[in-house]
């Protein structure tokens, strides 16, 4: 898939504002039943999902502008 330098520059700050928001959910509190041990978990693997997207979309990015 080809993607070009205006899509990648979209999808590239679409996953960083994603990101900061995981880790924004990774200093909520534990309250009563509405913030789960097990929900923490699921953010820390979506951060280190949207970690790899990043680092893939910045190599294209890379090669896009060689």
């Amino acid at each position: 898939m080809k993607f070009t330098k205006e899509e990648l520059d979209y999808i590239h700050t679409d996953v960083k504002i994603n990101l900061s928001r995981v880790r924004g959910l990774q200093l909520k509190k534990f309250r009563k039943n509405s913030w789960t041990p097990q929900d923490k978990e699921m953010v820390i693997k979506r951060e280190v999902f949207l970690k790899a997207i990043l680092e893939k979309i910045e190599h294209l990015q890379g090669e896009l502008s060689q």
